[in-house]
């Protein structure tokens, strides 16, 4: 009796069908992770810049940078000393130095009372390409004393969702 050796080695169509099927039902899934992933991390990204620019505002507002280039002109009294409010737009892309974008003479804008405003508001002052809204008050009292800086940053891509507020008390030297 002779015995012949099966030599059939390998995968049937049916059996490479199904594991492709399967590798495709767990890689859905993942491949959704992965885009939500990058998303997530935009959005951090934009955040932490946003986060970083009101940083530095609120710091050149407290140094003389940016109170001692406030004059006596930018202040108008109020009813419990002076609130100015300041309007800048700043594009982190083109090399524009934020210390020079601040200036109270850069302000696309300036009012003498403090108006709470979302980012369509802040956003119809606009009449350039910009990264960055901000919006900073400053109350002062009669000797030019800033007792209270509050610095507003909306990104213009989160708009309201990636607004950022600081609040700083400044005491008089």
């Amino acid at each position: 009796m002779i015995l012949l050796k099966s030599f059939n080695k390998g995968f049937t169509l049916i059996e490479l069908v199904v594991s492709i099927a399967i590798l495709g039902i767990i890689a859905v899934p993942l491949m959704g992770l992965f885009s939500v992933s990058f998303n997530n991390n935009m959005i951090a990204k934009r955040r932490t810049e946003t986060v970083s620019i009101a940083e530095s505002a609120m710091e050149i507002y407290k140094s003389d940078k940016g109170i001692g280039a406030v004059e006596s002109k930018d202040v108008t009294p109020g009813q419990n000393g002076y609130t100015t409010v300041f309007y800048f737009y700043y594009n982190s892309h083109d090399g524009t130095n934020l210390i020079d974008c601040l200036k109270p003479d850069n302000a696309v804008r300036k009012i003498n009372r403090y108006v709470d405003e979302d980012f369509a508001a802040v956003n119809s002052y606009a009449d350039k390409k910009y990264n960055y809204a901000i919006k900073i008050v400053l109350d002062l009292k009669e000797h030019d004393e800033v007792v209270e800086i509050n610095v507003m940053v909306w990104n213009r891509v989160d708009k309201d969702a990636g607004k950022v507020n600081f609040i700083s008390l400044r005491s008089g030297s």
